[in-house]
């Protein structure tokens, strides 16, 4: 039987995510020691604060209803009710949880995490400055720009 070795890029985690059913049997392979799974660490950091980002804004919108709903006009007809509590979780507590779910994900299912190199990080500073792919050289450089963060 052949081994097979699949690298997980960004485009492929967002569209198939760790609990996709099609993504699972792939994990499911790779904790059998059927195939070997390799994700970049920058993938997985782009992924877990994609996700960790929008649950922060959600458990933000909560926040912000409770407060709407026990201040100001609406208040008036809760007033003699009891003050509602909210034991939602904080943004440290979010990030912290995140960080151990990915390496949990990792972990048991024996994906390999390519770390960043030396050598990537100058490579692609010469292909942003030299305009190689991906980069689009018709594009102004001020809107390439946007592609590098500070």
């Amino acid at each position: 039987m052949d081994f097979f070795h699949v690298v997980i890029d960004t485009s492929v985690l967002r569209q198939m995510h760790f609990r996709h059913a099609d993504f699972e049997r792939l994990l499911l392979r790779s904790r059998k020691g059927l195939l070997k799974i390799y994700i970049p660490h920058i993938v997985l950091e782009e992924e877990r604060t994609y996700l960790l980002a929008e649950l922060v804004k959600n458990v933000e919108i909560i926040h912000a209803t409770l407060k709407k709903v026990t201040n100001g006009r609406l208040a008036m007809l809760t007033q003699s009710l009891p003050r509602p509590t909210l034991d939602i979780w904080t943004k440290e507590e979010l990030t912290r949880n995140s960080k151990e779910i990915f390496d949990k994900i990792v972990s048991e299912n024996k994906i390999e995490v390519l770390a960043i190199s030396e050598a990537h990080t100058t490579n692609a500073w010469k292909r942003y400055f030299n305009c190689a792919p991906p980069f689009n050289p018709d594009q102004p450089r001020e809107i390439r720009r946007q592609d590098i963060p500070d």
